[in-house]
């Protein structure tokens, strides 16, 4: 079943997902672990989407100020265009992304450990039931 989650949860939940993807889940959990990888595998390739679409973003509204580095320039005009750009990017929302949620029991049963914020980033992931 896929899960449902908008760009902006995904760029946003970044940092969680990769350090959540990393931990090593038990044996007895092996399902598990081979459905978050294939969702980790689906959002990375999202976010790399994402990332060359803010690229694109920033060379049309923006100035190279460096090899690779881009500054978005400072005319309103440009400012106004580029944040919007993005912010378009941010509500597409992805519909496809291989896996099915995480419940709150299959974490506390593989000991996983989690912060508050992976707990607040991951939202979308983890449900209770």
């Amino acid at each position: 079943m896929p899960i449902k989650a908008t760009l902006k949860q995904l760029v946003e939940s970044r940092h969680a997902l990769d350090a959540f993807a990393q931990k090593s889940w038990p044996s007895a959990s092996i399902k598990i672990s081979y459905a978050l990888g294939k969702l980790y595998r689906g959002a990375l390739d999202e976010l790399k989407q994402y990332d060359e679409a803010r690229l694109k973003l920033l060379k049309e509204h923006g100035d190279e100020i460096r090899p690779n580095m881009w500054r978005v320039k400072d005319e309103r005009e440009h400012v106004d265009a580029y944040n919007e750009g993005i912010k378009q990017l941010e509500e597409v929302v992805k519909d496809d992304l291989y896996g099915k949620q995480i419940t709150l029991a299959q974490i506390e049963e593989a000991g996983l450990p989690m912060s508050p914020a992976e707990w607040a980033l991951l939202d979308w992931l983890i449900i209770e039931g």
